[in-house]
């Protein structure tokens, strides 16, 4: 089991039987009386949704302080250039990636034409390379420009990765924003394991009680549970 999941499952189970014990009748000779079907799924949402969001929030912060290039792939490009197309902000900071992506290969082109030759002869046997072929291309012609043009290799480079990492925080926070005007589960199983165990500590936790106070009464107590 991820931990995403583990995480939402004792978040979910704590809340649930804190709400169980909320609705007990406390007059006499009276039983108790739990959660309906209808109202476990109905809190089960709303909880999901508000605890998806904490977490996707902290997670945002957590990549903007650390400097972390963070991958959309999981959300679909289509769905991803979507956003980009309907949102000025982020279509600007994706023509500015593209802008420095291309001055990089217009810099390793400049110094290495094994890219350009790889293509040309993939033309005359009368197929384009597969991506393997691609890829191994890629990694020996940026190598060579990489060991004899090391400081102006770099420089471009970081110019690069830079604007992707603008580029694709911008995105995810626009996307995360979108999700949550739309009242919809925010998909945190993408977060690595090793970024979650980060985000996920004591101070977060009591974040995540204090959000959680407007869905329950009382605060849900889950981090000896988490530890």
């Amino acid at each position: 089991m991820k931990l995403q999941t583990l995480l939402l499952s004792v978040i979910i189970l704590m809340f649930l039987y804190g709400c169980s014990v909320n609705k007990t009748i406390t007059e006499p000779n009276s039983s108790r009386i739990f959660l309906s079907e209808e109202e476990i799924k109905a809190r089960n949402q709303e909880v999901l949704i508000l605890s998806s969001h904490l977490i996707a929030e902290e997670y945002l912060a957590y990549i903007n302080d650390e400097q972390v290039t963070v991958e959309l792939g999981y959300f679909g490009w289509l769905e991803v250039e979507k956003y980009w197309s309907v949102v000025s902000e982020l279509d600007s900071v994706r023509k500015e990636f593209e802008i420095a992506n291309q001055f990089f290969l217009d810099f390793i082109n400049s110094k290495d034409e094994g890219i350009k030759t790889a293509i040309e002869n993939s033309k005359e046997r009368g197929r384009g390379m597969s991506k393997e072929e691609w890829s191994n291309t890629k990694s020996v012609v940026y190598g060579r420009v990489q060991r004899e043009y090391p400081e102006a290799y770099h420089k471009f480079l970081n110019i690069r990765q830079d604007k992707l990492r603008i580029c694709n925080y911008k995105t995810l926070e626009y996307i995360v924003k979108d999700y949550d005007q739309k009242g919809k589960i925010f998909p945190i199983d993408w977060i690595p394991d090793s970024h979650m165990k980060i985000i996920i500590n004591e101070e977060f936790i009591q974040k995540l009680n204090a959000g959680l106070e407007g869905v329950s009464h009382e605060k849900v107590g889950i981090y000896k549970s988490w530890k």
